[in-house]
């Protein structure tokens, strides 16, 4: 019997260990990927706006650098992956990468990164989400100040991707916007379901990371087809935003006709939602250094109350 719970606690500890070092190896290449995508937008944009024909010639641009990238690296360069990629530069500039970076060191770090290039460390500290996250926040918030309060909980939640897809499509932004209890609503979002994690697995087998790795996961283009075309959607499909990339490559070639609307929600001005937001945020945040030292003084007041 002892030695059974030995080497249980033997075998815990090294799934453990062996758990923690591959979602540090997924995360580490995270890091590398975003950093290397941000950098391939910036080339992109830079090539873009270099003179007249240049920008004449951009309109096949990313058609003609996607056939000759996937040629040597494989799928994860389709011409929606690289329109990602320049979106990902346009969304997150050199200007919000220095203030991002003068934030995390110093009030006069500022104009000394922005006179320099970024190298991958630099990148990796100040886009510290991974590609998927930036994926989406890219590619499904509508606007500035919506990506910003995604990005923001996102981080201060620890909200895995599928967390932050599920806060996206459900309008979370919005209907947090339009509550009368924005605390509240960023308590209960902060809340991640069963269905949110992500497994150690998971991260290794993260697309993206194979795709950026050159490796193929364990299902094949055909099979991922066939389930498709298995479960195929009816209808009209109303959704928070739609994802034309995804639909083309989920309804392509079914015989029915399937049809994405979206809806909106009507707001007050973005900026007005954003400031009202980081207020409630920042409150949220004070509570919470707070509470430890209430805590405190309610367990000395009953001390006191005992010794009497």
């Amino acid at each position: 019997m002892k030695t059974a719970l030995k080497y249980g606690g033997l075998l815990g500890g090294i799934t453990e260990l062996l758990e923690a070092a591959r979602r540090g190896s997924a995360r580490a290449v995270n890091a590398i990927m975003t950093a290397t995508y941000w950098e391939i937008g910036r080339r992109i944009v830079e090539f873009e706006q270099k003179g007249k024909v240049r920008a004449e010639y951009g309109a096949h641009l990313l058609e003609r650098l996607a056939e000759d990238l996937r040629r040597r690296f494989g799928r994860g360069f389709s011409t929606d992956n690289l329109e990602t990629m320049r979106l990902f530069y346009l969304a997150f500039s050199p200007e919000r990468i220095s203030e991002t970076l003068s934030r995390k060191f110093s009030p006069g770090a500022k104009s000394e990164t922005a006179l320099r290039e970024f190298d991958m460390q630099d990148l990796a500290l100040a886009l510290p989400l991974s590609w998927s996250h930036y994926t989406l926040l890219v590619r499904r918030s509508r606007s500035e100040e919506a990506r910003a309060f995604y990005e923001a909980e996102a981080l201060r939640g620890g909200w895995s991707v599928r967390q932050l897809g599920r806060q996206i499509s459900s309008q979370f932004y919005e209907r947090t916007a339009l509550s009368r209890n924005k605390a509240a609503m960023l308590r209960k979002g902060a809340v991640a379901r069963p269905e949110d994690a992500v497994t150690a697995e998971e991260e290794v087998k993260d697309p993206f990371v194979l795709e950026f790795l050159g490796l193929k996961d364990e299902y094949s283009e055909s099979d991922l087809e066939d389930a498709l075309i298995r479960h195929p959607p009816v209808g009209l499909i109303l959704c928070a935003e739609k994802d034309d990339a995804l639909a083309r490559y989920t309804l392509e070639a079914m015989p029915n006709k399937v049809l994405a609307a979206e809806y909106r929600t009507a707001l007050p001005d973005e900026k007005v939602i954003a400031e009202e937001l980081e207020r409630t945020r920042r409150e949220l945040e004070g509570r919470k250094k707070r509470l430890p030292r209430t805590r405190a003084k309610r367990k000395r007041g009953s001390g006191k109350g005992r010794a009497k």
